[in-house]
């Protein structure tokens, strides 16, 4: 294991992640991994490959966000990227929208592990529920985001329970097609390609 944890370490030094972050990374990989045996959580074909590709993503995407003090991460399923934006800035809060019990129940003993407890909460349950949820308790985030939820479009109208904005990350075919929604013209969007991928771009709609 001695090579993916120098990749690791060299992924936080990249991004100038302290010596207690890369050892949370670390914490991740090994829990993921474990996990990741029981219940698919991630790809399981090159492991570690896959690993290291979510990773460099989800620090882009931090980076992408900054400064951001709270989001609300939507299919957070192996924790990316919502666990890298608390590493990427440790006084954020989070609350992590996860519908599936066992993905819920490996975010939070993962949470726990790293002492995130307190500051990510973990809600199970699907998207509509989880903003009525927002809504009722008149929380706001500085960003709705995700990876792998699907319906771009419902994040998207939900934009006002934010201080600055909706966020994805997804293919141009799909940020085309939700760019000619005839609601969606008049936003602001700012579009950025990720980095090493293809036809994949980071999506933020800023909230005017």
């Amino acid at each position: 294991m001695e090579e993916i944890y120098k990749l690791i370490e060299n992924e936080g030094k990249n991004w100038r992640i302290s010596e207690e972050g890369i050892l949370k990374m670390k914490k991740i990989y090994e829990n993921l991994r474990e996990w990741n045996q029981k219940i698919n959580l991630v790809s399981r074909k090159d492991f570690d490959s896959h690993f290291l590709s979510l990773l460099q993503i989800s620090f882009w995407y931090s980076n992408l966000i900054s400064p951001f003090e709270s989001f609300l991460d939507v299919g957070s399923g192996g924790g990316f990227p919502a666990i890298i934006f608390k590493i990427f800035n440790p006084e954020s809060k989070g609350i992590l929208i996860e519908p599936s019990f066992k993905k819920s129940f490996y975010l939070h003993s993962i949470c726990e592990k790293l002492g995130f407890r307190s500051r990510l909460e973990i809600v199970r349950t699907d998207f509509k529920s989880a903003i009525h949820f927002i809504k009722k308790r008149k929380l706001k985030v500085d960003y709705i985001t995700t990876i792998g939820f699907k319906k771009k479009e419902q994040i998207i109208r939900e934009i006002e329970i934010t201080r600055k904005g909706v966020s994805f990350i997804t293919g141009e075919r799909e940020i085309e097609r939700l760019q000619q929604i005839e609601h969606f013209k008049k936003l602001r969007w700012l579009i950025e390609p990720v980095p090493g991928k293809d036809f994949i771009k980071g999506v933020i709609i800023i909230r005017m």
